[in-house]
């Protein structure tokens, strides 16, 4: 049975039935249901657009210019927001009920895809952070369009230093399913005593 774009509780539990009446989140911008052709087309489409993107600009990010380095952060962007928006309807239809089966299946089932498709995008952060300062300073002062993105480059590198390499990321996001969380996770176990 689909899950239609507004959650609904469950009746029965008694631990539920004391709460009374509880809201209901209305995920309708998100998607209009989880077995619809939405968010299958959007999945297909990233998956294509993940494999062309690493295709495009794999072991080039150091020798191309601002400009193109500008339209590879913008393409990056959208793969990424499309990916964050499936992941965000999946985790929130399970949080609106965690006891239906289907909501963990749907959820397991988004996790696992978009970590595939993540695991072609992967270099971008990896390659961005080898970049030489100075070579980075040049790109930025001959390109307007890049400029723009100048405060996401100076987060994304803050964690240069604590970096791990690409088989090791691999791993940990493959385990994990959660490729964005390891730059903080990495900081935080660098700053524990031994």
């Amino acid at each position: 049975m689909p899950k239609t774009a507004t959650t609904r509780q469950r009746k029965g539990s008694p631990a539920r039935d004391k709460l009374g009446p509880l809201p209901e989140w209305d995920l309708s911008d998100l998607y209009p249901s989880s077995d619809g052709p939405e968010i299958t087309r959007d999945i297909a489409a990233s998956g294509k657009a993940a494999q062309k993107f690493a295709k495009r600009y794999q072991g080039k990010l150091s020798d191309i210019d601002g400009d193109t380095l500008a339209k590879a952060i913008a393409d990056y962007e959208k793969i990424d927001e499309v990916l964050s928006r499936v992941m965000s309807y999946a985790s929130l239809l399970y949080a609106a009920d965690m006891m239906d089966p289907e909501n963990g299946r749907f959820y397991q089932s988004m996790q696992e895809t978009v970590t595939g498709i993540s695991s072609h995008v992967l270099f971008f952060a990896l390659e961005l952070n080898r970049i030489p300062e100075r070579i980075l300073s040049k790109k930025l002062k001959a390109s307007a369009k890049l400029r723009r993105y100048e405060p996401w480059l100076r987060d994304s590198r803050a964690y240069r230093p604590y970096q791990l390499g690409r088989s090791a990321r691999e791993t940990c996001c493959t385990k994990s399913g959660l490729p964005d969380a390891l730059p903080g996770i990495v900081s935080s176990m660098r700053r524990w005593p031994n």
